[in-house]
């Protein structure tokens, strides 16, 4: 029995390691960051596809939002190349609360400040900004 079982959790530990990565663009659900040319980042969270979510961005579909108000005042461009996941974050409270921690976390971003006005002060001590 103890050998049968070690040979499932061989077999088992070999197979899930055999899975492809998911692509950046085809990502959902998650918190993810868009580092401008000026070294500023846009910090949100989405249940679309990630690279859907981006191009709404450039486009100017998304034209409240903190990033496009940027691209726009200031001319500067964002690449894809410098778009990365934050995390995955199943459920909608979770995913902002989660956004509003990297927003108070990050000392160079473009977010506003509503972004992360909901996050108590009671948190402050916990949240050291990235460096």
């Amino acid at each position: 029995m103890l050998v049968l079982r070690s040979r499932l959790e061989i077999c088992f530990s070999f197979f899930t390691k055999l899975k492809d990565p998911v692509l950046k663009e085809q990502n959902s659900d998650i918190c993810y960051r868009i580092k401008c040319e000026c070294e500023l980042m846009y910090i949100r969270n989405t249940r679309q596809y990630f690279k859907e979510r981006f191009d709404q961005h450039l486009n100017g579909d998304s034209e409240h939002s903190a990033l496009s108000e940027h691209i726009i005042q200031t001319g500067h461009k964002v690449e894809w190349e410098d778009a990365d996941v934050i995390c995955t974050v199943r459920g909608d409270c979770k995913r902002f609360f989660t956004e509003m921690i990297h927003i108070r976390k990050s000392k160079d971003c473009l977010n506003k400040i509503t972004d992360w006005q909901h996050l108590g002060h009671s948190y402050d001590n916990l949240l050291v900004p990235l460096t």
